[in-house]
């Protein structure tokens, strides 16, 4: 299956962002497991849920085919160690990539510098009170201003919020140790994508972002030449 157009290895500065709909990966892939390693099948199988393990197995196959793709070696020969952090790295390539699903969405980056995506959709916010969600993941001051958008307006301004946090964090390679609400972003339709509240990161971290049906992704990397493929190809 090819899914996607871009082979060539990723200088330092670029980053490749591949968004797809599960729905698609499905028909692409006969059988994605064949991708996968023993150690991948196991953690398959482990899945409480058909669907969850499903995902699992297509996003994990996407993945590998990405990074053979650009590599010029078989998928299944791709092996993958634990950083420092926690952060899944290849272990014989000096390669960024990271990957993030929600719902019936899949986003994978790579990239010659470190990086992190993060995609969420939108279904569980629709009977969240968002105000109170905000205030336990805003600074004082992203809450100040997300509590003046209008109300038809939060959900897609909140999705925006938590992935440039999220994709952040992701990138670092923290996860939550450090709390979202001492990172500061910009989220206005006026401002641009990217920290505004931490000292000394805001030159070096750059961020993209697009927005899907239902659902938003976002991009945060140290490379700053974005190229996107798959469902949001531009």
């Amino acid at each position: 299956m090819s899914i996607t157009n871009c082979n060539a290895v990723p200088g330092r500065n670029d980053v490749y962002v591949h968004v797809f709909g599960f729905s698609d990966l499905a028909a692409g892939f006969n059988a994605p497991e064949a991708l996968l390693s023993a150690e991948e099948r196991d953690r398959a199988a482990r899945f409480r849920f058909a669907d969850d393990a499903r995902r699992y197995c297509l996003a994990h196959a996407a993945l590998r085919t990405l990074l053979g793709a650009v590599l010029n070696v078989p998928p299944l020969s791709l092996q993958f160690v634990t950083g420092e952090q926690g952060k899944p790295r290849l272990a014989e390539f000096d390669l960024a990539f990271n990957l993030s699903h929600a719902e019936d969405w899949l986003a994978v980056a790579i990239g010659g510098q470190e990086l992190g995506v993060d995609i969420e959709g939108d279904e569980e916010l629709v009977e969240e009170d968002l105000l109170a969600l905000a205030r336990e993941v805003l600074t004082r001051e992203e809450w100040a201003r997300f509590a003046g958008i209008p109300e038809p307006e939060r959900i897609s301004a909140f999705l925006r919020f938590w992935t440039q946090k999220e994709a952040y964090l992701k990138a670092l390679g923290t996860g939550f140790s450090l709390p979202p609400t001492v990172i500061e972003v910009a989220i206005l339709s006026v401002e641009t994508v990217g920290l505004t509240g931490v000292p000394g990161e805001l030159a070096r971290w750059h961020f993209a972002e697009r927005a899907l049906p239902h659902a938003h992704v976002s991009v945060a990397a140290l490379g700053q030449d974005f190229r996107w493929f798959g469902a949001v190809s531009a």
